[in-house]
């Protein structure tokens, strides 16, 4: 089983990244979609018929405070 990675997408789209699957779905769960990695600091995401190109980093953990809503 493969350990989940904390991720931020964007500026402010946490989530966990699946290296198994290639696939990442943000904290609040209204969506997840494939990843592919352009470079260490871009990736394509694909979630359902959108696709857009992201920039991305790894991180510690999620944020406790942070508020999706």
């Amino acid at each position: 089983m493969s350990k989940l990675k904390p991720m931020l997408i964007g500026n402010h789209t946490y989530g966990n990244y699946n290296p198994e699957l290639k696939s990442f779905w943000c904290t609040h769960g209204a969506w997840e979609g494939e990843v592919e990695f352009i470079n260490d600091k871009t990736l394509q995401l694909f979630s359902g018929k959108m696709a857009e190109v992201v920039d991305y980093q790894f991180i510690d953990k999620i944020p406790e405070d942070y508020n999706y809503t």
